[in-house]
């Protein structure tokens, strides 16, 4: 291969870091791993992971990591294997992620945009499942800004016996069912950096295809396109945007529907809080940073935003009830390379986001 190979830069807390590790291997026993999921909150997991480096494989050749999941919200147990494999001098990948848990939670209003509302635990309209679930994809990268994935998915999911939405009939999914099919992405990324954006696009595109227990085959399909403006100088204020939609096609369970409602589409609502065969949503943030702060060991940059978000679902082609909107803002702090948020929306009632990374 005579293509020119370009190293990647190492992450570091100071300058001067190593080139790196292209040999050898490492393992761990009882590697810790943690996460938040929606409608469900922390999952905190625990287990091997072995490690191999190669040579032009970064950040490694093969990583595998089993590891025992809990979810202490819901008192639930459940076990993930996780694997990754680098191809030898490209940014092409192949991944695999399979999971068994008990404590799988979806949110079901019923269709359309005047459901019944309900808080975040109101358990009314939380479906706790058991779910079998095993995705594989090929990750391809012509580019560092082009991503491409492709792979079969299987999931059998299993909800908590006689469930009923209140105030509607059986949803096809509120029994047990298995779906097999394939999913695919691509990727368009022009951002001038993944962490603190303030110029350039992104732009995601998805499809998945299911034959499923219950009824025909069904279809799902999402895009969501993101822009960044911002005035020259490294303090002047950004405008953030993102526009997106989904939509499900076929005789598909309740659990595939097109949903916004929660941080990633409609912030200052519950996460899928309104389910449709197709939905629409947007959003802009203007990000303006403050000034340089002291943290002690590390100095840091201290911004404030304010922010607006809107989306709606149609059903049978029609959105009775209207555009639903949050509205608000929050500081973020900029520090080691990360950024942490903390904003408050205000939607069907207020609510409180705090995470790692800008909100979009």
């Amino acid at each position: 291969d005579e293509r020119a190979f370009e190293t990647p830069e190492q992450a570091a807390l100071v300058g001067n870091a190593p080139p790196p590790r292209d040999w050898g291997s490492g393992f761990r026993l009882l590697a810790p791993w943690g996460d938040w999921q929606s409608n469900l909150g922390p999952v905190i997991g625990v287990g091997p992971a072995w490690t191999r480096f190669g040579f032009r494989r970064f950040p490694h050749a093969t990583f595998v990591h089993l590891r025992a999941l809990y979810a202490p919200l819901r008192g639930g147990f459940g076990v993930e294997l996780v694997a990754d494999r680098r191809w030898t001098g490209s940014l092409h990948r192949t991944v695999l992620r399979a999971r068994a848990s008990d404590f799988q939670v979806a949110r079901f209003h019923g269709f359309g945009n005047e459901t019944p509302a309900g808080g975040f635990d109101d358990e009314r309209f939380l479906i706790e499942q058991r779910q079998l679930r095993a995705d594989a994809a090929v990750v391809l990268r012509p580019s560092r800004s082009l991503q491409f994935s492709a792979g079969p998915s299987f999931k059998w999911t299993d909800p908590e016996d006689e469930w009923v939405v209140p105030g509607t009939p059986p949803q096809p999914g509120s029994e047990a069912f298995r779906q097999l099919g394939a999913a695919a992405a691509l990727v368009w990324d022009r951002r001038d950096s993944e962490v603190a954006p303030r110029r350039g696009f992104r732009l995601a595109l998805g499809a998945a295809g299911y034959g499923w227990d219950d009824g025909a085959p069904f279809g799902t399909a999402g895009s969501e396109a993101r822009a960044y403006l911002s005035i020259p100088g490294s303090f002047g204020p950004t405008l953030a945007l993102r526009a997106g939609g989904r939509a499900a096609v076929g005789d598909y369970p309740f659990q595939e529907a097109a949903y916004v409602g929660g941080g990633p589409t409609l912030r200052g609502y519950a996460t899928d809080r309104f389910a449709g065969e197709s939905a629409v949503y947007g959003g802009a943030e203007l990000r303006a940073r403050l000034g340089e702060v002291n943290l002690w060991l590390v100095r840091g940059r201290l911004g404030v935003l304010a922010l607006g978000d809107a989306g709606r679902v149609y059903v049978d082609g029609e959105s009775p009830g209207g555009w639903h909107t949050g509205h608000g803002g929050g500081l973020f702090l900029e520090a080691l390379e990360r950024v942490v948020t903390l904003t408050y929306v205000y939607g069907d009632k207020g609510r409180v986001y705090l995470a790692l990374g800008m909100p979009f």
